[in-house]
Order: structure tokens, then sequence, then C-alpha cells
């Protein structure tokens, strides 16, 4: 059975997710609809201790009992398949609430409600999975994705399938591994093969990339968009049973 403990203490998050409260994709009529997409970070509640153990003063711990966020782990957890039951989800924590992330997220949602409009005002918002490192989620956290570092842009897993990112969660010097959830504006898509070497939208009226436009699996942000199109939301951290195939 999957173990699932977070510590607690009251706090209040201001996100976007509302805006993903429906995720179709009015732009691309070949795109299988998908469910309603949940709000997976909205009011929940944090506490200083763990969150500075594991991330100093950059993020804060939220606590597993806020029902807003059942839904982000019960995904997580079923979307790992046969896994599910090798991990133990030990923490979940959200961004410090400061001047700079509020700026950020009225820009985020000015700019969906822009490209809603774009698509037949309708709001093309995506969640996405990014695992890597801790040292590479803390500094994307702190300072963004920089353009520099991704020069084909930042490939996202699909909500429904955190399974494909779980091996570039590498794991740190305490055994947890790490996965990063943001909100993507994805907008209108185009197929990326993989090894093109693609890095920028074939056309100025495309916006980002998947693997396969009837069931995408990963949505692929342009370098030209990092600043603009991802809002990280929380990061999962967990432990994998050494007795996982």
């Amino acid at each position: 059975m999957v173990s699932i403990r977070l510590n607690s203490k009251r706090r209040r998050l201001e996100d976007p997710a509302e805006l993903a409260s429906s995720s179709t994709n009015p732009c691309n009529k070949k795109e299988v609809q998908s469910p309603t997409t949940p709000d997976p970070m909205v009011g929940v509640s944090g506490s200083k201790s763990q969150g500075d153990q594991l991330f100093g003063n950059v993020l804060k711990q939220v606590h597993l009992d806020n029902v807003k966020l059942k839904p982000t782990i019960a995904k997580f957890i079923s979307g790992l398949g046969a896994l599910a039951s090798s991990i133990q989800v030990e923490a979940i924590h959200v961004k410090r609430s400061s001047f700079v992330y509020e700026t950020k997220l009225q820009s985020f949602n000015l700019l969906s409600e822009a490209m809603a409009k774009k698509c037949n005002d309708n709001p093309i918002l995506k969640i996405g999975w990014y695992g890597a490192s801790k040292e590479e989620i803390v500094d994307i956290i702190t300072n963004g994705f920089i353009r520099s570092s991704y020069r084909h842009g930042v490939q996202f897993s699909a909500y429904d399938y955190p399974l494909d990112c779980l091996q570039t969660a590498i794991q740190d010097k305490d055994g947890l591994r790490h996965i990063l959830i943001c909100q993507v504006i994805v907008g209108k898509i185009e197929v990326v093969t993989p090894g093109s070497g693609q890095f920028q939208p074939s056309s100025e009226d495309l916006d980002s990339g998947v693997d396969n436009l009837f069931s995408p699996r990963k949505y692929t942000v342009w370098s030209c968009h990092l600043n603009t199109h991802i809002l990280p939301l929380g990061i999962i951290s967990f432990r994998v049973s050494p007795h996982s195939s």
C-alpha cells in the first residue's frame, strides 16, 4: 500500500489553477479532449519546519488534509501503474508567496486570457510533470527555466502520465526524488518528431509541441516561451522502494 505522510500548519496559496478547470483545446480539434483538470494547488496550507529541512527558505510544505490537494496525490499515484505500490510520498511543497511571485502570477493570468481569446475564448492550460534533480528543481523555483539551459525547450509529461518523467527524477543524497508540478499554456499545438532537433514553433501561428495530436503524453514548451508559458505550482517528493523492478 502506498504510504503518504505530511506535516501541517495553515497557509494560503494563490494560483491560476481555476483557469485549468477546462483542459479542452479548441485550437486543435484533432486532439482527444481529456476530462476536467483538477485544481492541484489551490488553498493549500504550509509548515515551516519540514520545508526548511528540504528546501531552505525557498518553499513551504503543505499538508494532505486539504481536500483540494488529494486529487493531485491520487493522480500521481494512479499514473504510476504497477510501480505505485513501490512509491512512498514524503512531502509536497509550494513556493512562498512574494511580490515577484504575485507579479508572475498576474502576468501568467493575463497571457492565458489572451491565449483564450486567440483560441475561441477557451483557456488552453495543461498540468504537466517535470522530473529532475533536487538542485535543478530548486534552481527552477528560484530563477525559472533559464532559456540558455533549455535550448530545445522543456518537455513535460501530461497530467495522466507522471510515470513518464520518473526516470529523470534523480535521487538525492537522502534517497528522495522530486517532481515539479507546473501549469502550462500550450495554445496551438503541433507534433514534434523525436530527434528532429526542432527548437521553436514551425510557424508563428503555433505555440507548443506534442508527441501525439490525438492523445499527448508529452508537451514541449519552446525556449522562447519559457518565461511566460510555465507557472510552477509545487513539488512532490517521494521514495522508490529498492525492491521495485
